[in-house]
């Protein structure tokens, strides 16, 4: 999948999950959402569209745009994860397909090419400013 357009990058780190959060209540978004969980120390769990999917360490999830979601995790549980949004508009139509028919989860394995890339990712979080990033 190539990305030509801008995409909403957000790396949450060490946070302690708070209940009451806005982020944990259902919503939807009007563009997919991609959540990469890279580490966590509790329960975790992803509700999308009415199913329930137990998050573990090197998790994808892939949420589609209009379709209900929430993080549900239990209170004070620190967890690492990367979260981006892209719109339709943002990716070439004939990917758009592919990511329609994708399923919501996937389990990513040390050495698999999806993994060096949220490796090269957050090595690049560190070597380049905010801006170059």
């Amino acid at each position: 999948m190539i990305i030509y357009a801008k995409v909403d990058y957000d790396h949450i780190k060490n946070e302690n999950a708070m209940p009451d959060d806005i982020n944990y209540q259902p919503h939807f978004h009007e563009k997919y959402e991609l959540l990469y969980i890279i580490d966590k120390d509790g329960e975790t769990f992803y509700n999308i569209g009415g199913a329930r999917y137990s998050l573990q360490a090197g998790d994808l999830v892939l949420i589609k745009p209009g379709t209900l979601h929430n993080l549900q995790i239990e209170p004070n549980v620190k967890y690492d994860r990367i979260v981006m949004y892209f719109s339709k508009e943002d990716i070439k139509p004939e990917q758009r397909g592919i990511l329609d028919s994708s399923n919501s989860l996937y389990h990513i394995q040390d050495g698999d090419g999806l993994k060096k890339i949220f490796d090269v990712l957050l090595q690049d979080e560190v070597l380049f400013s905010k801006e170059e990033f």
